[in-house]
């Protein structure tokens, strides 16, 4: 998918996660408004692999770049451990739930990911070269690698761009309008009650 798409994607999730399980309505306008900035972690691992510039072709379409094991794969949520780790060890409940959005947004690019034709690796190719980013390729045979995919929709398919986007727009509009309508609740309470 198109880096837009996964951003907005992202911050639709981010928001629906917020909706779902954040009650708190000062909370919840903290997440909202940090959800935008945040959800930058979901363009990572194409900024990440865009370092290797190399050509990809698979199944004779022409691809923008390598999905390196080191930042496509589902092990890579296991980067954010160590920050876990640390906010257990100082009981900080925000800086565990920043973590938690941090890999909300990272997973949301690797289900997009999993869309395309080419999929996310899950391993079985050396990665530990003299330079693991510059040096991985798929262009071997892809005999001896396994890869998670859920669909074939290409990178550049329009519509299924805007409806991945417009599905992150949509779950931003409901949280919006949760807040605003809990907000308004709240100043009607003010006002009438005082």
């Amino acid at each position: 998918m198109k880096n837009s798409t996964h951003y907005l994607f992202a911050v639709g999730l981010l928001n629906l996660y917020v909706l779902i399980f954040i009650r708190d309505p000062l909370l919840a306008w903290v997440f909202f408004i940090l959800s935008f900035p945040l959800s930058g972690v979901s363009l990572l691992p194409n900024l990440l692999d865009s370092y290797t510039a190399a050509d990809l072709k698979f199944e004779g379409v022409q691809l923008h770049r390598v999905r390196h094991p080191l930042t496509h794969s589902p092990w890579t949520l296991g980067y954010f451990l160590p920050l876990y780790y640390i906010g257990e060890q100082f009981s900080n409940q925000f800086f565990i739930f920043m973590v938690f959005v941090l890999v909300l947004g990272w997973l949301s690019h690797l289900l997009l990911d999993t869309l395309n034709p080419e999929g996310i690796p899950l391993g079985k190719q050396p990665i530990f070269l003299p330079h693991p980013v510059k040096h991985y390729s798929f262009q071997r045979k892809r005999t001896n690698t396994r890869v998670l995919r859920l669909a074939r929709i290409p990178f550049n398919d329009l519509k299924r761009n805007a409806t991945f986007s417009r599905c992150g727009l949509l779950f931003l509009a409901l949280n919006m309008a949760d807040l605003i309508y809990n907000h308004l609740q709240v100043i009607t309470e003010v006002i009438f009650f005082v």
